[in-house]
């Protein structure tokens, strides 16, 4: 998630313009950053969605809890360049047209697991293997031709159905890559990215999320993050809020750029992980009344 804040602010801040022909620092930076969104599917696909109405609901709550932080926020006596109610709103709330893309698809990836899950829990190795492969070579062919039928980009249901898969294939295969070898493909599909982009010239083909350069990035990061085995109370409390990160930075970046100081984005990407924090526990607590109260 840490990326994804990072690729975003780089955006709002006006380093990236994707539709400017003079490429400078912050498409590079960006190229190492961009793999972040796949990778937060791979997660989901490696571990696996077990849907339950309570689950989607709190979801759910937690978008209804964010939006209304947010509007509480814009009600304080602060400067109102601070944040900017409506882009927030919009991007969140997935009823405009204009919302981001990741939350509803992510809603339909929730919707559809359990079907995907049957489906790869009958799988044989090289039957998944082949899956793997198959939906990887569609989803480059896609990238290749601009098929957006298919997958425009990656903003789509079909590429998080796709990196579900992957994540799944991963946790079958992944203890036979080695550290180095992750990195490796990383650091590849990443300068591999940044190189693209200076031939292209502008544009956002090259950090496309279905792109060979940004999936071989998100594979390599995955996988390296997997050998590494750990485990913390505080990362996992921390993890717990990583989606209200997500849906609460969306208040406080828009106005980035119109600020020239780096020390801004800074103060955004550091409020942006307090907000979520604040916001999950505040969710954790009105869920955990709810469920009390059915209980009772």
């Amino acid at each position: 998630m840490m990326f994804i804040i990072a690729h975003h602010c780089l955006i709002a801040s006006g380093a990236v313009d994707y539709y400017h022909p003079v490429i400078g620092p912050g498409n590079m930076v960006n190229a190492f950053l961009v793999c972040g969104v796949n990778c937060f599917v791979l997660i989901s696909g490696y571990f696996g969605i077990r849907l339950r109405a309570p689950k989607l609901l709190r979801f759910c709550l937690l978008i209804a809890v964010t939006a209304l932080f947010d509007v509480l926020l814009t009600l304080l006596p602060l400067d109102s360049q601070l944040f900017n109610l409506r882009y927030a709103l919009h991007k969140i709330i997935p009823f405009f047209a204009d919302s981001n893309w990741f939350i509803p698809s992510y809603i339909g990836l929730m919707l559809l697991s359990p079907l995907i899950n049957k489906a790869l829990d009958a799988a044989t190795p090289r039957e998944l293997g082949l899956w793997t492969l198959l939906l990887t070579l569609l989803n480059i062919y896609a990238y290749l031709f601009g098929v957006g039928a298919i997958d425009k980009a990656g903003y789509t249901l079909f590429q998080m159905a796709y990196l579900y898969v992957l994540g799944r294939y991963f946790r079958s295969v992944g203890h036979r890559v080695k550290a180095s070898a992750a990195l490796a493909a990383y650091l590849l599909g990443a300068i591999a990215t940044a190189l693209l982009t200076l031939v292209l010239g502008g544009g956002y083909s090259a950090f496309a999320y279905n792109s060979p350069q940004v999936l071989l990035a998100s594979s390599g990061l995955f996988l390296l993050f997997r050998c590494f085995s750990f485990s913390s109370r505080i990362v996992n409390r921390v993890a717990r809020s990583m989606f209200c990160v997500f849906l609460f930075h969306y208040l406080i970046i828009y106005n980035v750029r119109w600020s020239p100081y780096l020390t801004t984005a800074a103060a955004v990407f550091a409020a942006a992980f307090v907000g979520g924090f604040v916001i999950e526990r505040a969710a954790s607590l009105i869920w955990g009344g709810v469920t009390r109260f059915r209980g009772a």
